[in-house]
Protein backbone atom coordinates (compact mmCIF):
# COMPACT_ATOMS: atom_id res chain seq x y z
CA UNK A 1 0.00 0.00 0.00
CA UNK A 2 1.68 3.18 -1.19
CA UNK A 3 0.30 5.49 1.85
CA UNK A 4 2.18 2.87 3.98
CA UNK A 5 4.87 2.81 2.55
CA UNK A 6 5.15 6.09 2.77
CA UNK A 7 4.69 7.05 6.04
CA UNK A 8 6.98 4.07 6.94
CA UNK A 9 9.40 5.67 4.57
CA UNK A 10 9.26 9.49 6.74
CA UNK A 11 9.02 8.15 9.86
CA UNK A 12 12.08 5.51 9.66
CA UNK A 13 14.58 7.46 7.25
CA UNK A 14 13.58 10.82 7.61
CA UNK A 15 14.65 11.87 4.02
CA UNK A 16 13.48 12.73 1.16
CA UNK A 17 11.47 10.76 -1.69
CA UNK A 18 8.90 10.33 -4.41
CA UNK A 19 7.01 7.83 -5.76
CA UNK A 20 6.53 7.65 -9.62
CA UNK A 21 3.94 6.15 -11.64
CA UNK A 22 5.15 5.09 -15.13
CA UNK A 23 2.73 3.87 -17.82
CA UNK A 24 4.47 2.81 -20.61
CA UNK A 25 4.40 -0.96 -22.46
CA UNK A 26 8.11 -1.27 -22.36
CA UNK A 27 8.40 -0.89 -18.31
CA UNK A 28 12.20 -1.88 -18.86
CA UNK A 29 13.12 1.01 -20.98
CA UNK A 30 10.56 3.35 -19.14
CA UNK A 31 12.75 3.03 -15.59
CA UNK A 32 15.98 2.97 -17.45
CA UNK A 33 14.91 6.28 -19.00
CA UNK A 34 13.47 7.75 -15.77
CA UNK A 35 16.74 6.97 -13.57
CA UNK A 36 18.85 8.83 -15.71
CA UNK A 37 16.43 11.87 -16.66
CA UNK A 38 15.60 12.24 -12.90
CA UNK A 39 18.69 11.14 -11.23
CA UNK A 40 17.32 8.92 -9.25
CA UNK A 41 18.99 7.62 -6.23
CA UNK A 42 17.27 4.00 -5.88
CA UNK A 43 14.58 1.90 -7.71
CA UNK A 44 11.58 0.04 -5.72
CA UNK A 45 9.20 -2.19 -7.12
CA UNK A 46 7.07 -4.71 -5.98
CA UNK A 47 7.20 -8.20 -6.87
CA UNK A 48 4.03 -10.11 -8.20
CA UNK A 49 4.10 -13.81 -6.72
CA UNK A 50 3.71 -15.64 -9.98
CA UNK A 51 3.28 -19.38 -10.40
CA UNK A 52 5.23 -21.58 -12.48
CA UNK A 53 3.33 -21.99 -16.04
CA UNK A 54 3.22 -17.49 -15.33
CA UNK A 55 7.05 -17.50 -15.24
CA UNK A 56 7.38 -19.76 -17.82
CA UNK A 57 5.48 -17.71 -20.24
CA UNK A 58 5.79 -14.29 -18.98
CA UNK A 59 9.47 -12.54 -19.21
CA UNK A 60 10.09 -11.03 -15.37
CA UNK A 61 10.75 -7.22 -15.66
CA UNK A 62 12.61 -7.06 -12.22
CA UNK A 63 14.88 -10.28 -13.28
CA UNK A 64 16.11 -8.24 -16.44
CA UNK A 65 16.42 -4.32 -14.82
CA UNK A 66 17.99 -6.20 -11.72
CA UNK A 67 21.15 -7.07 -13.88
CA UNK A 68 21.42 -3.95 -16.10
CA UNK A 69 20.71 -1.21 -13.62
CA UNK A 70 23.11 1.89 -12.51
CA UNK A 71 20.70 2.58 -8.72
CA UNK A 72 20.48 0.62 -5.88
CA UNK A 73 17.10 -1.66 -6.06
CA UNK A 74 14.65 -2.84 -3.75
CA UNK A 75 12.10 -5.06 -4.74
CA UNK A 76 9.25 -5.15 -2.46
CA UNK A 77 7.10 -8.93 -2.56
CA UNK A 78 3.31 -8.52 -2.83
Amino acid sequence: NKAYLQDYLEETFHIAHSFQSINEKDIRSAIENFVSNDKADMVIMVAKNLNFLQKIFFDTTIEKLSFHTTVPMLILHE
